[in-house]
């Protein structure tokens, strides 16, 4: 246990004192992030069928994960689709105008006027950058979600 932050000391001593609780993974508590963000049912593609982004991260939202619990399932075709639209094809890299960034939505079925576009481009555009080096203007992955 040691080098490790005083909430996953907690979390251990809980998982030991209570036979439930330790019938329960924390996430991550496996190494990476595999237990943390499982594999959805396709991460090749994004089914609109089923109906726009957010409300398929609310229809698979849980009691102990919350929203967190949809967007767990659904990350794999997200990641998917801002590929489609990056500048480098993979989802490590970035877009960098709102037409990608429309284009991207709709691709996971949302809809939204050119207004409503223009701000939230902006908004995850102005987010922190991801990483050292991202170029002025863009949006990775990381910003999007």
């Amino acid at each position: 246990a040691e080098g490790r932050g005083a909430q996953d000391r907690l979390r251990m001593q809980l998982d030991r004192s209570n036979p439930v609780l330790m019938q329960l993974q924390w996430p991550g508590a496996g190494g990476g992030d595999s237990d943390f963000f499982p594999e959805g049912d396709d991460p090749d593609e994004f089914d609109s069928g089923k109906g726009p982004l957010r409300l398929q991260i609310l229809r698979n939202a849980n009691f102990f994960q919350g929203t967190l619990g949809g967007y767990s399932k659904l990350r794999p075709a997200m990641k998917r689709a801002f590929a489609g639209v990056s500048k480098d094809g993979t989802d490590n890299g970035w877009i960098d105008s709102a037409a990608e960034f429309e284009k991207l939505m709709k691709s996971v079925g949302e809809e939204m006027s050119e207004s409503d576009n223009e701000r939230l481009f902006s908004l995850a555009r102005d987010r922190k950058a991801s990483f050292n080096g991202q170029p002025p203007g863009t949006v990775t992955f990381e910003q999007w979600v």
